[in-house]
């Protein structure tokens, strides 16, 4: 996905990278933004269970870099695309994994608390703290924010 601000002095570019996604802004490789998604979570017991169907899990922190120019809603913008191509409804964000601003990203894209809850392969239920973004609002509230800030998506294709 390529964004570039409605008066083209700056761009942002994002492409997949690994588990998940990575933007160069203004083609300088030294300023970049990530975000990674998974579809495991770690369990109590060491090992690692299945998110339920239809979710996908954050894995770690959204990184944007520089900040406060809207990179984080383009970042959603295409995690929550890729999701949604996916067949993916929600997007699960453990507590571990906010910190900075991440509450009051969440929030923006529609999110709220929620506990998690999967059943392992042994029968036993685990609960993992978090919050829970739906795919549809993540799409939605994250073009508001980017386009807020002055931006324009100029290549759909991820």
């Amino acid at each position: 996905m390529k964004f570039k601000t409605d008066d083209d002095a700056h761009s942002f570019d994002i492409s997949p990278e690994g588990a998940g996604l990575e933007g160069i802004y203004d083609g300088d490789s030294t300023q970049k933004s990530s975000l990674e998604f998974t579809n495991t979570l770690p369990t109590s017991d060491g090992k690692f269970s299945k998110v339920p169907s239809g979710w996908i899990a954050q894995d770690g922190y959204m990184t944007t870099n520089p900040k406060q120019q809207g990179l984080g809603y383009m970042m959603s913008f295409a995690g929550a695309t890729m999701a949604a191509q996916g067949g993916i409804e929600h997007v699960f964000v453990s507590s571990g994994s906010v910190g900075g601003g991440g509450q009051a990203v969440i929030a923006a894209l529609g999110g709220a608390k929620y506990d998690l809850s999967v059943t392992m392969q042994d029968g036993k239920t685990e609960i993992f703290g978090g919050y829970a973004i739906p795919v549809a609002s993540m799409l939605e509230k994250s073009a508001q924010g980017w386009k807020a800030k002055g931006w324009v998506l100029t290549d759909e294709t991820l």
